[in-house]
């Protein structure tokens, strides 16, 4: 089990949410997950999502996606799928 569970909300960050996991990954610190939560974006958020995880190959990375509701909806997601 790990030490630390990060969750991203992600609401149309395709350009951004790379940055992201990348500065995560880079990290001394590697017992960690990182939970990437689609808030039903309109763009390809999730698309990139899971581009990033294919890419990287890092077990750490998971993603969900879900219907907009909002910064506390996805956080909700995030900490009930932990």
């Amino acid at each position: 089990m790990e030490d630390v569970t990060v969750i991203v909300p992600v609401y149309n960050g395709e350009k951004r949410v790379a940055g992201c996991v990348n500065s995560l990954l880079a990290q001394t610190y590697g017992d960690f997950v990182i939970y990437l939560v689609d808030d039903g974006s309109k763009d390809h958020s999730y698309k990139k999502c899971q581009e990033i995880k294919k890419e990287t190959g890092d077990p750490r990375i998971r993603i969900l996606k879900k219907p907009h509701g909002g910064v506390d909806s996805a956080v909700m997601t995030g900490l009930n799928n932990t």
